[in-house]
């Protein structure tokens, strides 16, 4: 991490906004701010101005009493280490274990609410009938249905981790709590936001020509 003096700004808007349960897709969306931008400004990658950080102080319901708190914490508090610390969905470790022999459409669906990016995913239709899923839905889609799960919406499809599926809200023509059969996953498909900018490293200063045979100017020297 830099030692800006906007880092601890930044990182309680993080810490606060992680608190929410919002992630970097909800707080673009409530703050009108698109969201590669607001990645870029909670990252510290681009400067934010005072039209955003008034947005955001609204959509996280700061007031200047808690935010001079909150700032205080952050000065005091040991530094973060590692980029995935910038992550507004993480939990009490960050990393995600990666096994091989696990449930691999559980462990992809974590690492997309974890990073809050959306998700694309096809389910087998004639694994759905005790779904949950609505039976108008199923008949228009008899073979595959599609879903996308919006990042501005991750904390309200409320994702759970049952041993026979994933438990998760949906949308139809009305909220339906459903329990997708971890069978009936056919694709999870995650859409990764641009990293980033990178600062080109400086060019070194050329060295003396030892050709320049102009004449140098005299100066002071102060001893």
């Amino acid at each position: 991490m830099s030692g800006r003096p906007s880092e601890p700004l930044l990182a309680m808007l993080r810490k606060v906004a992680n608190e929410k349960k919002l992630n970097t897709a909800a707080l673009a969306r409530a703050a009108e701010v698109p969201r590669s931008r607001m990645k870029h400004i909670l990252s510290g990658s681009e400067p934010m101005t005072v039209d955003e950080f008034i947005q955001l102080s609204q959509v996280l319901e700061l007031d200047p009493t808690g935010m001079a708190e909150s700032l205080e914490e952050e000065a005091a508090a040991e530094p973060e280490e590692g980029p995935g610390l910038r992550s507004l969905h993480r939990r009490e470790s960050v990393g995600l274990d990666v096994d091989p022999l696990g449930n691999h459409a559980w462990q992809i669906l974590q690492l997309g609410l974890m990073l809050g990016i959306d998700m694309f995913i096809v389910l087998d239709a004639s694994k759905l009938a005790d779904s949950g899923v609505p039976k108008q839905v199923l008949d228009r889609y008899p073979e595959h249905l599609p879903l996308r799960l919006d990042a501005a919406y991750h904390r309200h499809h409320q994702a759970t981790y049952l041993p026979v599926g994933l438990q998760v809200r949906l949308s139809f023509d009305a909220l339906y709590t459903c329990v997708i059969p971890w069978d009936a996953f056919t694709e999870v498909r995650l859409t990764p936001l641009p990293p980033d900018p990178v600062e080109p490293e400086p060019e070194p200063d050329p060295e003396p020509d030892p050709s320049d045979s102009k004449p140098r100017r005299g100066h002071l020297r102060l001893v």
